[in-house]
């Protein structure tokens, strides 16, 4: 008999834990939410998810921090790792190979160069799409996907249709106009770059510390649904561990 189930959602980690009584009467915890291998094939897609900044040039002293929060919270590099690392997981639930570009701070070899390494990590694992996740430097919230072609604008359509725990800057779309490296040079699939608000607001970053989860999971989801003309994607089977 289950007495308790308690979901806890804190921003890094989805865990639910629950009580049971045994056959001898006694209570055992259960705790952490634990995904089951997937019994379906990987799909056919390849997908490279980058959070921006977070590198430091060959000998270098300091890592890009990207836009500064004025806070002890975080700076655009660490938002934006939060929010990717939990489109990654949602990608593994959702069966896409994905490739993430860092996991953390990276140190750049003597002959490479900003950006230019993202978009090569991207073309060499094969991807049919490079999403790169990103705040603004501002004060106001919105969360807005920038694409160069047509394939990029679907994209960022798709994301749209599916962000509910940020609010969105219009219509979630922008075309483009500062002729960015990063979609200009990946040209094997669609590229966005995903603007999720302004730093310097406090409600985006609470909302991004708490709620990475269904943020990456809505980013994920609209993704797939790039990939497979609008079809839901199906999680992996989720079991239960003992405490």
């Amino acid at each position: 008999m289950i007495d308790e189930v308690k979901p806890i959602i804190n921003g890094e980690n989805f865990l639910c834990g629950f009580s049971k009584i045994n056959q001898d009467g006694e209570k055992e915890e259960f705790s952490e939410l634990k995904v089951l291998e997937n019994e379906s094939k990987k799909t056919d897609y390849k997908t490279t998810t980058d959070a921006g900044h977070g590198d430091r040039l060959y000998k270098h002293k300091t890592f890009d921090p990207g836009a500064l929060s004025g806070t002890d919270k975080g700076n655009e590099k660490d938002f934006a790792l939060k929010v990717e690392a939990q489109v990654d997981f949602w990608f593994q639930e959702f069966g896409i190979q994905n490739q993430r570009t860092r996991t953390g701070n990276v140190e750049l070899g003597e002959n490479e160069k900003k950006l230019h390494w993202r978009v090569d990590k991207a073309k060499e694992f094969g991807s049919s799409v490079l999403v790169s996740i990103h705040l603004d430097s501002g004060n106001k919230p919105g969360l807005f996907s920038i694409y160069k072609t047509e394939e990029g604008k679907k994209l960022g359509e798709y994301i749209a249709q599916n962000i509910k725990t940020l609010p969105l800057k219009g219509d979630g779309l922008r075309k483009d106009i500062r002729n960015l490296f990063l979609l200009r040079k990946f040209d094997k699939g669609a590229a966005v770059i995903i603007e999720l608000g302004g730093i310097k607001n406090e409600k985006t970053q609470t909302d991004i510390n708490i709620s990475s989860f269904y943020i990456g999971k809505e980013i994920a989801t609209g993704i797939y649904q790039y990939l497979y003309n609008g079809k839901t994607p199906s999680p992996q089977k989720i079991g239960f561990r003992k405490w």
